[in-house]
């Protein structure tokens, strides 16, 4: 086919169409029907048949987005890892990245049997960065020599990985010297501790592995560079009075790099200033998060003057009841907004209203579902003149009739939609859209999973796509 009819790039797009005319559309061979069939929503797996007439695409772009889908299955990996287009190839190589959870495997051992002899860098390194990735066929890869040392230092025995580590501190690569320094396996070695920790290509991880000797960390801790000094205000082995002294740095970021210490003392986080705008966001202390399991710790920190850790806190699902109640008070919104939305039974309504009428925080809608979400709040955001507010107040699933007549005739028209949906369109109306002069129409037309199957097939042969 080509120039390809809008209906039936439309029918491929259509997560209703049923998977015989699936296949049958899979089967054209065209780049436009074949694309949305495999970018198509994960929702709906595609049939095994049609996974391998993807498969075999004459479009190295289809092949390519296909390895992407957790459906294929392990013999069409272990083809698509010999196949012909670098692209694909590259994906195959890829595909642990995928954010999938749980997986069994990312890709089958003779997957990556097949990748390992390919000489492209993307596919080598892909395949070091892998964890699934058979040390066997890791060791393979030493016969490149610019990556030599990163294979041993990951699949080589105890003094073959020790070595290689001190060889890449010293390459001339910053990302190799990074992986070495970041190995929590060794720290480097003192004669090369003054020179890493001062390497700006190492942004803030070298000060903060290097071993420290006292005139090494006062050196650093006077150092010119921000970036140096708070690096260093995580080194585990930095004295506590010159953690204090980074705590009175002159510049905002170290204080705050210094507030964020592992296990910093109490007494001496509370000494620390910082400028920060309470509306800014903040992500979570993270060895406070990686402690959430220590509620003495967490009910200190919910005391803190510092937001950021009680934000920290407040982000823990399943709080004792005392903490819920100190931070449901707290003068932080967001403190208010993260305790609100994973500790939603047991706030105060009080917390919740006030969450709920600022319209902000992107797991509102999940909130106002609650039961213990009173009526008359429902009703005040309903209506209100912001369009948010209202849409929250859909979204609790709670509409009297009286709301929903009202909501019905709401200016923004989208919210009127979802109050009063519009029937599906008749056979006779999709018709009339299919004959529509503008292209776009058509293919929208075509998308509608309202379609009738009858209506699919005729439409396929109209267009000589057949069985």
């Amino acid at each position: 086919m080509t120039d390809v009819d809008p209906i039936i790039a439309g029918l491929a797009a259509n997560l209703a169409v049923p998977d015989d005319l699936l296949l049958v559309l899979a089967e054209t061979d065209d780049e436009d029907v074949q694309r949305p069939i495999v970018t198509r929503a994960t929702a709906r797996p595609l049939p095994a048949a049609t996974v391998e007439v993807l498969s075999r695409s004459p479009h190295e772009g289809v092949r390519a987005t296909l390895v992407g889908r957790i459906e294929v299955p392990d013999h069409v990996l272990i083809r698509l890892a010999r196949d012909p287009s670098l692209l694909v190839r590259q994906s195959v190589a890829a595909r642990f990245e995928e954010p999938w959870t749980p997986v069994e495997h990312y890709a089958p051992v003779e997957a990556y049997e097949a990748l390992v002899d390919d000489d492209d860098d993307t596919i080598r390194d892909e395949l070091l960065a892998n964890p699934e990735v058979p040390a066997d066929i890791v060791r393979r890869l030493m016969r490149h020599d610019e990556i030599r040392d990163l294979v041993l230092l990951r699949v080589g025995d105890p003094a073959e990985a020790e070595a290689a580590h001190r060889r890449l501190l010293t390459s001339p690569k910053p990302l190799q010297r990074r992986v070495a320094l970041t190995d929590p396996r060794f720290r480097p070695p003192a004669d090369l501790a003054a020179a890493l920790a001062t390497d700006l290509s190492m942004n803030i991880e070298a000060a903060a592995w290097v071993p420290l000797t006292r005139a090494l960390a006062e050196s650093l801790v006077a150092h010119e560079e921000p970036a140096v000094r708070g690096g260093v205000a995580w080194n585990p082995e930095l004295p506590d009075d010159l953690v204090a002294v980074l705590g009175r740095d002159a510049d905002d970021w170290v204080r705050f790099r210094t507030l964020q210490r592992p296990h910093i003392p109490f007494e001496m986080a509370e000494a620390i200033e910082y400028d920060q705008d309470p509306e800014a966001q903040t992500g979570s202390v993270e060895w406070v998060w990686e402690s959430r399991q220590d509620m003495p710790l967490l009910d200190r920190l919910s005391g803190s003057r510092h937001p950021a850790y009680r934000r920290t806190v407040a982000r823990v699902p399943d709080l004792p009841q005392s903490i819920v109640d100190r931070l449901a008070n707290d003068e932080d919104f967001l403190v208010r907004r993260a305790l609100a939305e994973t500790n939603t039974d047991r706030v105060p309504v009080s917390t919740l209203r006030d969450l709920l009428l600022r319209g902000a925080g992107p797991k509102r809608n999940e909130i106002v579902k609650n039961p213990r979400v009173p009526d008359d709040l429902i009703d005040e955001l309903s209506r209100s003149p912001e369009a948010d507010h209202r849409w929250t107040a859909f979204h609790s699933g709670r509409l009297t009739d009286d709301q929903k007549a009202r909501l019905a005739r709401d200016p923004d028209p989208k919210l009127a939609a979802a109050v009063n949906p519009p029937p599906p369109p008749t056979e006779a109306q999709l018709r009339a859209r299919l004959a529509d002069l503008d292209p776009r129409v058509r293919k929208a037309a075509a998308k509608d999973p309202a379609m009738p199957v009858e209506l699919m097939w005729e439409l396929a042969r109209a267009a000589g796509v057949r069985r």
